[in-house]
């Protein structure tokens, strides 16, 4: 009997020793998550374009954040457009789900693509992103 409840000791403490690890590692994990857009040209070189920006909500910025965000702020929204002559040819920015919670670290993002005009006197396409703070 007591070497039963010895096992039972020893099993119950390695399985808290590996709750605490995992939530360690969730903490660091999230703090490591970074803010970002991308921006490529697909099929033919110049003629469509898929942006893609994404946050963490739990990321809180820092001076070397990048991607136009200000330091020591969290992200609540964002937004990805493009534009030709200063109007939006995607019908309007197109806006990430806004977070209720400072403390996410559920990854909210934005998708959208364009094509070029085939019009070579046209002005070129622009991607514009911005980013909304608690």
């Amino acid at each position: 009997m007591k070497k039963l409840w010895k096992v039972s000791i020893v099993v119950f403490s390695a399985i808290i020793l590996t709750l605490v690890i995992n939530v360690a590692n969730l903490s660091i994990l999230a703090n490591n998550l970074k803010n970002f857009w991308t921006n490529k040209e697909s099929i033919w070189p110049g003629l469509r374009y898929d942006g893609h920006l994404e946050f963490v909500p739990s990321y809180r910025t820092n001076q070397d954040s990048g991607y136009g965000l200000e330091p020591d702020k969290n992200v609540k929204k964002a937004y990805i457009n493009y534009s030709r002559y200063g109007e939006s040819i995607i019908g309007g920015r197109a806006y990430t789900k806004e977070s209720n919670e400072i403390n996410s670290y559920n990854t909210y993002f934005i998708d959208a693509t364009a094509w070029e005009s085939l019009n070579p006197l046209a002005e070129t396409t622009k991607f514009n992103y911005g980013w909304i703070y608690f």
